[in-house]
């Protein structure tokens, strides 16, 4: 039997759309296509969007909800086969000593003063060095550090799940 222990924080749990910690896995390569549509510009291979020139943050799996419905443009695309192919199904096999995370976008949205978002990459330097901790620990660090980066100006809801398998 697996026991997992856990701790859940949030503040304002309206609006709760948690990420994955890993990128989805691509469906395929990317090919090498612009597309324009007015202002906007979505560059497959890059992986980039831009608006007015400037470049727009997107998650990863919306991009490539994006680029699978322009490369089938010519055609009705059903909700059943944006699942099949955007939002798998996948298991994975959880061992002792794993950690398991689900947060929401306000987590790694919060931005500085400069407006640089905290990000997937400072969430998962945080919490690779805080591994050993328990989960409320990882937690609270988390939490500490998305402050101390933003300088206590969370603009939205912060939720964040953490579980270790034992």
């Amino acid at each position: 039997m697996l026991h997992s222990s856990y701790h859940v924080s949030t503040t304002a749990a309206r609006n709760l759309e948690g990420s994955a910690l890993a990128y989805p896995t691509p469906r395929k390569a990317q090919p090498h296509w612009t597309a324009r549509f007015e202002q906007c510009v979505v560059r497959a291979a890059c992986r980039e969007v831009l608006v007015d020139g400037e470049p727009r943050a997107l998650q990863p799996r919306a991009f490539e909800l994006l680029t699978y419905l322009i490369e089938n443009r010519e055609r009705v695309v059903s909700a059943d086969e944006l699942l099949d192919n955007i939002w798998r199904t996948e298991e994975v096999q959880l061992c002792p000593g794993d950690l398991f995370a689900i947060y929401s976008d306000g987590i790694t949205e919060a931005q500085n003063h400069r407006d640089e978002e905290f990000g997937e990459e400072r969430l998962l330097d945080v919490m690779t060095r805080a591994r050993d901790q328990s989960p409320s620990h990882i937690v609270s660090t988390v939490f500490d550090e998305v402050r101390r980066f933003s300088g206590d100006r969370l603009r939205d809801d912060v939720t964040f799940i953490v579980a270790r398998c034992r």
